[in-house]
Order: structure tokens, then C-alpha cells, then sequence
């Protein structure tokens, strides 16, 4: 049992001379890899933006050419003959906007 006691104070006393074990510090090309990969998904949101942005110029372009307003509505064109009910209507004061 001495013996067996000798030994592993033996083992232990090597040990604490071997060099102690060193933590790895992070890779550089890891944090490479990470900007990389950041890199990439800024590249796909600005594509996905930009897609966006043309679709929202579309239906804007095409509300415009439809004649309808920003609210909405569609803009009625009025008649030559509601233009001058509006003219007399304007001159004999009766006219509400």
C-alpha cells in the first residue's frame, strides 16, 4: 500500500513538472469565416432590399397610371357638362366644394 501511495505522488510530482496545458486561443481565420459570413448575409439582405424597393416603385408606378390618389381613391374625371353646372354654380354662389 506504501508502494502504491509512492507511486502515484511520483505520478503527480511529474505531472506538476510537465508544462501545463495551454488554452488555444481563437483562430484568426475563424473570426475571418465569421466576417465572411456576415459579409455574405448584409450582400443577400441588400439584394432582398433592393427587390423591394422595385416592387414598391411598380405599384407605385402603376397606381399612378391607374389614377388613383395617394389615398387610394379613384380619381373621376368629371364631364364637360358637370364642369359648367360647377361654372354657373360658382357664379350664382350655390357652389360647396
Amino acid at each position: 500500500m506504501v508502494d502504491n501511495l509512492q507511486e502515484k505522488t511520483e505520478e503527480i510530482q511529474e505531472a506538476r513538472t510537465e508544462e501545463p496545458i495551454k488554452k488555444e486561443k481563437p483562430k484568426t481565420s475563424s473570426l475571418i469565416d465569421g466576417a465572411n459570413t456576415a459579409a455574405e448575409r448584409l450582400e443577400k439582405a441588400n439584394i432582398k432590399t433592393e427587390e423591394l424597393i422595385s416592387r414598391m416603385e411598380e405599384v407605385s408606378a402603376e397606381k399612378m397610371l391607374a389614377g388613383r390618389g395617394e389615398a387610394g381613391q379613384i380619381v373621376k374625371e368629371k364631364t364637360q357638362e358637370e364642369k359648367d353646372q360647377e361654372a354657373a354654380d360658382k357664379i350664382t354662389g350655390q357652389f360647396v366644394p
